[in-house]
């Protein structure tokens, strides 16, 4: 056998594998095989998805109970997403929000019904993970997407505020204009 038709990985022994060269130069035995994600880092891209998800649960509880805490008076009627999303949180006893943006919020500045769609489908994600990893990246990255298009499309006054109630300084998460 001619040395460009052997296999070039070198056994344990040190020697030459004495097989013939398949593709690229490795017999089948020898040939490279693609990496395979470890258990870790499978779970951890499960775990983006998990987390990703609770978070945007989180973001639009908060901007319901910031929205309960606003000072209307006897207050706007609200829409039917608004409704469930309050329902689906249980009560909340507002208090005034630690600091407070004045303006003109009505029932529609804030857009209770993509509120209600990406809760549903946080909270579809939170129990059962879509199969395999780039379908798991994919999910949580339009989780994500969803998310900052929701919280782009808030009143300014009103994002402010839902920042300072989370803890994020604006600019963090999202441009503000």
């Amino acid at each position: 056998m001619t040395r460009d038709a052997q296999c070039r990985a070198v056994t344990h022994a040190g020697t030459r594998c004495t097989r013939k060269a398949a593709t690229a130069g490795f017999c089948s035995l020898h040939f490279p095989k693609p990496k395979r994600a470890t258990l870790l880092e499978r779970a951890k891209t499960a775990g983006q998805v998990v987390t990703t998800a609770t978070g945007v649960i989180t973001l639009i509880q908060k901007a319901v109970e910031l929205w309960q805490s606003l000072p209307f008076g006897p207050g706007p009627e609200m829409p039917d997403a608004y409704e469930y999303l309050v329902g689906e949180f249980g009560p909340f006893y507002p208090s005034m929000p630690r600091s407070y943006t004045p303006g003109t919020y009505g029932a529609n500045s804030v857009n209770w019904s993509e509120a209600l769609d990406l809760y549903q489908f946080a909270k579809q994600h939170v129990g059962s993970e879509p199969e395999g990893e780039d379908r798991q990246r994919q999910t949580a990255e339009m989780i994500s997407v969803l998310a900052e298009r929701f919280v782009d499309g808030l009143p300014i006054g009103f994002r402010l505020m839902l920042f300072n109630q989370i803890g994020e300084e604006p600019g963090e998460g999202g441009e503000d204009a």
